[in-house]
């Protein structure tokens, strides 16, 4: 008996389901790791940490101190000043990213399926009031548009 496992998608499928109130910008990267979810994990890994850098851009984390760009972990502390509970649930999300980039490690699909998971509740626990995801999204529509 032959056994068929699917190891791409196209348009990719949403492994996990991404609320409503989540960017453009994030849901692009983290459909990005969705398209290489079934195919190589491990690289699907990669495209998840630039999800990560893109909720910190969004919550206008510093980029660079003293005219020197910061490692996301610069980041992740600085971050973590504001919402120590976030950063912590952001930083495991940064790992599995480093693992992605690293000859040797091997992801498996359960790994980013956790990953995805965490992520998505670290964002949501910063939109746990319905008045922060419409201020969010206030800044999002705003944003470009002569407005700070």
């Amino acid at each position: 008996m032959t056994t068929v496992t699917p190891r791409f998608f196209y348009p990719s499928i949403d492994v996990v389901a991404i609320p409503d109130y989540i960017s453009k910008a994030i849901c692009r990267q983290i459909r990005r790791s969705y398209t290489l979810f079934f195919a190589d994990p491990t690289s699907a890994a990669n495209p998840l940490r630039s999800a990560l850098e893109c909720f910190l851009d969004e919550r206008d984390i510093i980029k660079e101190r003293n005219g020197k760009h910061l490692t996301l972990n610069q980041r992740l502390h600085e971050f973590k000043k504001s919402n120590v509970e976030v950063a912590d649930l952001l930083n495991a999300v940064k790992w599995l990213g480093n693992d992605g980039s690293h000859f040797g490690q091997e992801l498996t699909e359960d790994d980013l399926l956790k990953g995805y998971k965490v992520f998505l509740h670290a964002v949501e626990k910063c939109f746990d009031d319905p008045e922060s995801c419409v201020k969010a999204y206030a800044a999002y529509i705003s944003k470009g548009r002569g407005e700070a």
